[in-house]
């Protein structure tokens, strides 16, 4: 099966010993009215921006191939946003109409990097290139050429930029630049680089299940919703680490934060690649999680559940590590639906006794196995059983956990009656952690580790 592109991006510090503000500004001026005029008018062709834009009044005397860019980039920004965006942000606007800000630091916050859109054919790039791993050549025009030394440049990013060198020189791969006056972004394909290629195993999948303290994953071999066998399970807990982040009560600008924050980024990255090295090893077929991309709403939340979910819960970053390394794999990635997941997960499949993140886990794979075999691989008929399992084919093990729980359903007809009937009960329905632990004695891996405020439990 044909991969789709992995994109990826560094984002790297840098120094420079000249001055080129103007083009970033010029870029900033042409990217701002490309972008209304296309609020204007969505419907309005490339040819006829590139009229528009000559005829701009004191447009800037610069490479045609920024003012492409800046087209690229002013219909990504209009694809993305519903409404016309405020550039630098409504906070920054206000903030300059109450004047606690100056004119030069409100249009100091508006700009945006500059843009280079790459081409395979050019070297990766028309206006950049990488000299080698701590330093990259930026070309707007033939008179000027500004050289940026990398800073802050890590062993693993040194090797990366030492493979996009070759494929550079070979003319393989687009390579996108965006510059603004601190940071250089380094875009490309991910699989480009890297190539984890192995026989996988049908209808083997590992599947995750993430909150803000723990990550539950399982590896099953599936047969059917009620047919299956848990290869691995196990639990990453940082509750740890974010309880002692809200004990010290310090500044979010404070060392101490900077600190614990980089430590929590640091353990993600790890548990990535731990979740990848596993999923590897078993050869799993696909990999499932839940899709959420959902907005975010503090009206109804606590001031600590908000912190939890907003600030220390870096679903992003595990999403992105994840996704980087299986898409450049022989593994299938799949992003299912996460409703009920937990719920379902811990009635149907309580029989387990493993800790709520891994029955939810369970639960997700099960829905990845469904749809891979019915939309990807074509290997069953398709039917509506994706999201929610049928409910007669796990009837019997619903009535035993039904029972366990203490929850009396007279028809158990229905996931939304079922839901509804537990919920109304008010009966805790999450197997927990402790029973897990107290069940899985004799199989059990446990450990803390200490100096990373990370615990990690593997039950089966």
């Amino acid at each position: 099966m044909k991969k789709n592109q992995n994109m990826v991006t560094l984002k790297i510090e840098y120094t420079c010993e000249d001055d080129f503000s103007y083009f970033i500004d010029s870029y900033n001026l042409i990217l701002r009215f490309t972008y209304n005029r296309l609020v204007e008018n969505s419907e309005i062709s490339t040819k006829e921006l590139t009229s528009l834009q000559k005829g701009m009044k004191h447009a800037p005397e610069i490479n045609s191939h920024i003012y492409n860019s800046a087209i690229y980039d002013a219909r990504s920004l209009v694809s993305k946003n519903d409404k016309p965006i405020i550039f630098g942000g409504k906070k920054n606007f206000i903030k300059r109409c109450q004047h606690k800000i100056t004119k030069e630091e409100f249009n100091e916050n508006r700009l945006l990097p500059l843009s280079s859109v790459g081409e395979a054919v050019r070297s990766g790039n028309r206006l950049f290139s990488i000299v080698d791993s701590s330093s990259i050549m930026f070309k707007p025009d033939r008179k000027h050429h500004y050289m940026l030394n990398l800073i802050n440049v890590g062993r693993n990013r040194k090797k990366t930029i030492e493979k996009l060198i070759e494929l550079q020189n070979s003319k393989a791969v687009p390579i996108t630049y965006k510059l603004d006056k601190k940071f250089i972004y380094i875009s490309f394909d991910y699989n480009s680089i890297t190539n984890y290629s192995y026989k996988v195993k049908e209808n083997r999948v590992i599947a995750i299940d993430m909150n803000p303290n723990y990550l539950g994953y399982s590896v099953v071999d599936w047969k059917d919703s009620e047919h299956y066998q848990v290869i691995e399970s196990g639990s990453f807990s940082l509750k740890e680490l974010n309880d002692y982040q809200k004990s010290i009560s310090v500044s979010s600008d404070s060392k101490e934060s900077s600190y614990i924050n980089n430590k929590r980024k640091h353990e993600i990255i790890h548990i990535a690649e731990r979740l990848f090295e596993i999923c590897r090893h078993y050869k799993c077929e696909v990999f499932s999680l839940e899709d959420l991309k959902f907005k975010s709403d503090s009206s109804n939340r606590s001031k600590c559940l908000n912190r939890l979910l907003n600030n220390q819960w870096l679903r992003n970053l595990m999403y992105n590590q994840i996704k980087k390394r299986i898409m450049a794999s022989s593994t299938t990635f799949i992003e299912v639906q996460p409703q009920y997941s937990s719920f379902i997960g811990n009635i149907v499949y309580r029989n387990e006794k493993l800790p709520d993140e891994c029955l939810a886990s369970i639960e997700i794979g099960r829905r990845g196995f469904e749809f891979s075999t019915q939309y990807i691989f074509n290997r069953r008929q398709r039917q509506k059983t994706v999201i929610f399992p049928q409910v007669d084919a796990v009837k019997n093990q619903l009535s035993i956990s039904l029972a366990e729980i203490g929850v009396d359903v007279p028809v158990i007809a229905n996931w939304k009656d079922i839901y509804g009937a537990v919920k109304k009960s008010e009966k805790k329905y999450r197997f927990s952690m402790s029973d897990a632990i107290n069940a899985h004695t004799d199989s059990l891996f446990s450990k803390f580790y200490k100096q990373r405020y990370l615990n990690v439990n593997i039950f089966v």
